[in-house]
């Protein structure tokens, strides 16, 4: 976190680079890591890319043992100008889960508890609950076979599903529940919530971007209560494709609390009686949702989705908070299923953003650089692989996804799959709609999480706007920073022709915010 001056800036097939020339301001001396004994020296072994221990001020131990993670403030020994860590604060043993997420929180400046004044708002946001204030100018889907699908554990339930067969295919309804309501801008949840960002998941643990009141209470989407909900109701047709979309706020209710697991049983046909009964009245619903994902995935697949293999592990923790386990997480056709409806309402969140030409944060995926590709060619040529159908520049993902096809079920599956991760860019938030090209989708945003990303919340807010028929002009005002600075730095005025409104236009070189010179115009 230091500020600097560079010099000798170049370009390479990895990006920029260059030399510090000046160091401006400082940032941090402070980091975590682990303490060590060598050879009759305290060391420390830092989190961070040090690439060797560092001496430990003996008069700064204060109890520390070996293995013990530490958090350390780094100064230079004027004597000889090496590097020493003086330790600040002990966390514990660096084998307990608990106490390693401890240190990372202290290492990002994770926020943990909010202030009182946030806890108070969200205090009476939910003794308030539910009011007919509330729930008017909003469509009634009460007696909707609304249902959610969740882990066991989970309690943020945030979103919900119903799914109806039509004359030409599917409607799929995906019911947000409707954070923004309750978190209103510039509020102190608002302004908490900003700060964190996102909620962050541990092992061990969740720290909320929202106080539980919202995210585990009002906002979460519990059978047989009256829930306030943003709600995407598309059509798609026999062939996966969206064919169209209205967003509504609504008032729902919903019948039944899946859970991944019971519904996977559902689906293999070796489900008990009783978990029979207790999605009857989703059942209909929940079996349609099933036929219209599956067509979706392979429409997906036929449009070069890759299916990159997933080692992503599970922790199992004991009391003390020590892992004794890992093991492979596993996911079903019902975790599958609703990953696809999720992404269809993204889709189509995205798509209404791009139509209406609004100011919007886009999930944007960007193609890979060409010097990655050429890494992963030489790879898939070692391994004996065709690979003549990858274009360096600007490759399509049905490519990738033609080198994956022909690893699967050899030896060579893993690596390949895990080069082609490494190839591809990560992906990012941004105000153009780029694309993703993971999922080969020219459309894609994050509108189904604004319990736990502030991005959400922020797109929820932009289409509130618009589904409330607020206008352009005041959508672009209110949300878009360009059209905020062009309107303050150079005013169109009542009096002005278009040719003059054109050319306030052109000497700003405002070709970056074309939505905004087609509305003045």
């Amino acid at each position: 976190n230091d500020i600097v001056i560079l010099t000798n800036i170049t370009e390479s097939g990895r990006g920029r680079s260059g030399e510090v020339k000046e160091i401006v301001e400082q940032g941090s001396r402070y980091t975590t890591g682990t303490l060590v004994y060598n050879e009759g020296y305290w060391e420390f072994a830092a989190d961070i890319p040090i690439r060797y221990n560092l001496q430990v001020n003996r008069n700064t131990l204060n109890g520390a043992q070996i293995g013990d993670k530490v958090y350390v403030h780094i100064t230079r020994n004027p004597k000889n100008n090496k590097l020493v860590a003086n330790i600040v604060k002990v966390f514990g043993k660096a084998s307990s889960a608990k106490v390693c997420a401890d240190a990372i929180v202290e290492q990002n400046g994770i926020r943990m508890a909010f202030p009182e004044e946030v806890l108070e708002e969200a205090r009476q946001i939910a003794a308030r609950g539910v009011t007919q204030e509330d729930m008017q100018g909003r469509i009634d889907l009460r007696d909707e076979a609304i249902f959610t699908i969740d882990s066991a554990s989970a309690k943020d339930l945030d979103d919900a599903i119903s799914c109806k067969k039509t004359e030409h295919g599917f409607e799929l309804g995906v019911h947000i529940a409707d954070v923004s309501h309750y978190v209103k801008e510039g509020s102190a949840m608002d302004k908490e919530a900003q700060l964190r960002g996102t909620s962050v998941y541990f092992a061990d643990r969740v720290i909320p971007m929202l106080p539980p009141e919202i995210s585990n209470g009002v906002c979460s989407l519990t059978p047989d209560s009256d829930k306030l909900a943003f709600s995407a109701i598309i059509q798609v047709d026999m062939d996966g494709a969206i064919t169209g979309y209205r967003f509504e706020k609504t008032v729902i209710r919903t019948k039944v609390r899946g859970i991944y697991s019971e519904v996977n049983e559902i689906f293999k046909g070796t489900a008990t009686q009783d978990l029979l009964d207790k999605y009857k009245p989703v059942m209909k619903g929940l079996m349609t949702a099933r036929e219209m994902a599956s067509i979706t995935k392979e429409r997906s697949r036929r449009n070069g989705t890759m299916e990159l293999e997933s080692n992503e592990p599970k922790f199992i923790l004991n009391e003390d908070g020590i892992c004794i386990d890992v093991q492979p997480r596993q996911t079903g056709e019902s975790e599958q299923m609703i990953e696809q409806l999720m992404v269809t309402a993204n889709q189509a969140a995205a798509k209404l953003a791009e139509k209406e030409h609004l100011p919007f944060v886009y999930r944007v995926h960007e193609n890979p650089k060409s010097l990655k590709i050429e890494t992963l060619i030489e790879l898939v040529s070692s391994l004996g692989l065709d690979f003549s159908g990858i274009k360096k520049e600007n490759p399509s993902t049905a490519e990738f996804a033609a080198i994956l096809d022909q690893a699967v079920g050899t030896p060579a599956q893993k690596i390949v799959s895990y080069q082609i991760l490494r190839t591809m860019e990560k992906a990012r938030y941004a105000t153009d709609p780029l694309g993703h090209f993971g999922l080969a989708l020219a459309d894609y945003c994050h509108y189904t999480s604004p319990i736990r990303r502030y991005p959400d919340t922020a797109i929820h807010r932009i289409l509130t706007a618009f589904v409330n028929k607020k206008g352009r002009n005041y959508i672009n005002e209110h949300y878009d920073e360009g059209a905020i600075i062009f309107q303050a730095s150079c005013p169109v005025l009542p009096s002005d022709t278009p040719d003059e409104v054109a050319a306030k236009v052109h000497a700003l070189e405002y070709a970056h915010y074309p939505h905004v010179i087609e509305s003045l115009l």
